[in-house]
Parts: structure tokens; C-alpha cells; sequence
């Protein structure tokens, strides 16, 4: 609690004092944004993304349908319904 009050009061009072603090800080504050967000990121990447890839892949599930079917004429989708009725989109507001 010290230290905090004397540095809030070199702040108000001489705040040039603490513009090389204030440089190593924010140096140190970059090294720590390329560090943390590239952790970060490869983490998420490789135990969300990698990893559902990965379980699908063993549970042999195919969500978006891109295996290949030779016998396959149209790889067209037929819908039954495709929406809500065109009467229900007037005067919307």
C-alpha cells in the first residue's frame, strides 16, 4: 500500500518521473502480447479445431457429406420445405 500511494503521488505530483517506467512497462507489456496470444492461439487451435478434426475423423462422422460417391448422378440436396411461406414476408414492418 506504500509503494502504491508513493507512486500515485509522484503521478499527480512529477509525472515525467515515471515516463521511463512507463517505457519499460509497455515493452514488457508487448513482449507479453506476442507471447500470451500466440499460446494462446496455437492452444485453441490445436485443442479445439485439431481435435474435433481429429474425433471425427475416428468416429468416421462426415457432418458436411464431402465423401465421394462414384455412383452419385447429383450431389444436390432436395428439401422437402424451404422455409417459412412467402404470404408471411409481407409487410413486415
Amino acid at each position: 500500500v506504500g509503494a502504491a500511494g508513493a507512486l500515485l503521488l509522484a503521478a499527480v505530483v512529477m509525472p515525467g518521473l515515471l515516463s521511463p517506467l512507463n517505457k519499460v512497462w509497455h515493452r514488457v507489456a508487448l513482449l507479453l502480447h506476442r507471447v500470451v496470444s500466440w499460446v494462446a492461439l496455437v492452444l485453441l487451435f490445436y485443442g479445439v479445431v485439431a481435435l474435433t478434426g481429429l474425433v471425427m475423423r475416428l468416429l468416421r462422422r462426415d457432418l458436411l457429406s464431402r465423401r465421394f460417391d462414384r455412383d452419385a448422378v447429383s450431389y444436390w440436396v432436395n428439401r422437402d420445405s424451404f422455409g417459412p411461406e412467402p404470404e408471411s414476408m409481407r409487410n413486415q414492418f
